[in-house]
C-alpha cells in the first residue's frame, strides 16, 4: 500500500507547490535577474541611438553631395565620420532591442569613442562648415550624445543602484583633487599660491599640509567607492569566488 507521500508529484501538485509565494526567479545566462539600473541604460541608449543613425544618414548624404548646402566638392573624410557614426546608433538600435547580450558595456563605450572621435575630427576635416551652414552646433550635440552613451554605458556595467552611487560618490571626490592638480601643472593657481605665501610661513605651511591630507584622503575613499562600484555581485555564479 502507497501512502500520498510515495506517489510521485503530477504537474498539477507541482503548480500548488509553486504558489506566488514559492516561485522561483527568472534567472539570465549569469544567474541573475537584470537589475532595473541595466534596463534603464539599455533603454537609453538606444533611444540616443535613433536620432543619432537617423541624423548621421543625412549627414552622409550631405558629406557625399554638399551642393544642397552651398557647397562644392564632396566630403569624403566627413563621409567617413558620418558613416561610422550611423553605425554606432544602429549597433546601439539592436543593443536596446537585445541583440548584443554579451559585452552590452563595452557596446556602449566603444560607440561612445566612435561618436565623440566622429564628431572632432570631422568638424576638424570641414572646419566647422558646410556651404552656409554652421557644424559646431551639431558638434556639441554629438558630443553631448557620446556622453550619454557613456553615461548608459556605466549602467550598464554597474550592478545596482547603490554601485550607482558609489560611483557618483567617488567620482565627486577624486575629480575636484584631479582639476585642482591639473590647474596648479598649468600655472592657473598661481595666484591663490601668491596668498597663501603672502601669510605667515607657519599659516602657509600648515594650509599646504592640510591641502595635501585631504587630497590624498579624497583620493583614496573616492578611488575605493569606485572600485567598489564596479565589484561583480557575489550572487552570480560567473563572480569569482574567495
Amino acid at each position: 500500500m502507497t501512502t500520498t507521500a510515495d506517489q510521485p508529484a503530477t504537474p498539477a501538485s507541482r503548480k500548488q507547490t509553486q504558489g506566488p509565494g514559492n516561485r522561483a526567479p527568472t534567472q539570465t545566462k549569469t544567474g541573475l535577474q537584470p537589475a532595473p539600473l541595466a534596463r534603464q541604460g539599455t533603454l537609453a541608449v538606444g533611444i540616443i541611438g535613433a536620432p543619432l543613425a537617423l541624423s548621421a544618414l543625412v549627414g552622409l548624404v550631405v558629406a557625399l553631395k554638399p551642393s544642397i548646402l552651398g557647397g562644392s566638392q564632396p566630403l569624403f573624410m566627413l563621409a567617413i565620420f558620418e558613416a561610422i557614426t550611423a553605425l554606432s546608433g544602429i549597433t546601439l538600435i539592436l543593443l536596446a532591442l537585445g541583440r548584443y547580450r554579451e559585452g552590452p558595456a563595452l557596446t556602449a563605450g566603444l560607440a561612445a569613442f566612435a561618436v565623440a572621435v566622429g564628431a572632432v575630427l570631422g568638424s576638424v576635416s570641414t572646419n566647422n562648415q558646410i556651404g552656409s551652414l554652421d557644424l559646431r552646433p551639431l558638434v556639441i550635440a554629438r558630443l553631448a550624445a557620446a556622453a550619454g552613451i557613456g553615461i548608459g554605458g556605466l549602467a550598464l556595467s554597474l550592478r545596482s543602484a547603490a554601485s550607482l552611487i558609489r560611483l557618483v560618490v567617488g567620482a565627486m571626490l577624486v575629480v575636484p583633487v584631479v582639476a585642482a592638480l591639473g590647474l596648479f601643472l598649468l600655472g592657473r593657481l598661481a595666484g591663490i599660491i601668491d596668498r597663501f605665501d603672502a601669510l605667515h610661513p607657519a599659516v602657509s605651511l600648515s594650509a599646504a599640509i592640510a591641502a595635501g591630507i585631504a587630497a590624498l584622503v579624497a583620493v583614496s575613499a573616492g578611488g575605493h567607492l569606485i572600485i567598489r562600484a564596479f565589484e561583480p555581485d557575489p550572487r552570480d555564479p560567473a563572480a569569482p569566488k574567495p
